[in-house]
């Protein structure tokens, strides 16, 4: 601990000579408490502590969501390269075109449960979820945005839910992009 030793005090003088108006030197009381306000004090810990759960919810806040987008992005190339391959020509009955779209969802989702699982893995390997149905359960409420509120995150790791919310709805906004430019294609010149 830092403290103005009393020389210091004393220089400290005022334009009198005086330190305490009486011609002496400062009693023992207001020692103490000039002591006392000019002593630097170390951060306590629990500072410390908070400010480290701080940075590493946020590290793996940036790590998923970069994760999520990497899978979603390969995911959609993935989809529209094989739409490509094998719909060359855009199917113009009924039957084929129904066929395509539920192709099309049924891969999305399949997309979309891969990013879940990899927010769910995360939860259950940070120990912020109890069990594997906890974690997939929570992970996939809030990925799609419901937040029913039955199964919460602990504290330092609670902002970790709106985050993976947000970052659902900008991916399930991707795959609506996508399923429109399939549908357009379908009904376009």
């Amino acid at each position: 601990v830092f403290a103005i030793s009393e020389p210091a005090l004393i220089q400290a003088k005022a334009p009198s000579g005086r330190v305490d108006g009486t011609g002496g030197t400062l009693s023992p009381v207001a020692r103490r408490a000039i002591q006392s306000a000019f002593t630097v004090r170390p951060v306590p810990t629990i500072a410390a502590a908070l400010w480290a759960a701080i940075v590493s919810t946020l590290l793996a806040a940036f790590i998923l969501v970069a994760a999520t987008v990497v899978l979603h992005t390969g995911g959609l190339v993935a989809l529209l390269m094989s739409l490509k391959r094998k719909h060359a020509h855009a199917p113009t009955r009924f039957w084929p075109m129904t066929l395509l779209l539920i192709e099309v969802t049924w891969i999305l989702i399949l997309i979309h449960a891969a990013e879940i699982g990899v927010w769910a893995l995360f939860f259950l390997w940070a120990g912020c979820l109890p069990d594997a149905e906890s974690a997939f359960y929570f992970s996939g409420v809030t990925y799609a945005t419901v937040g029913y509120g039955d199964v919460v995150l602990p504290q330092p790791w609670r902002i970790l839910g709106p985050i993976e919310g947000l970052t659902g709805i900008l991916m399930c906004g991707l795959s609506t992009g996508l399923y429109f430019a399939v549908i357009s294609r379908l009904i376009g010149p």
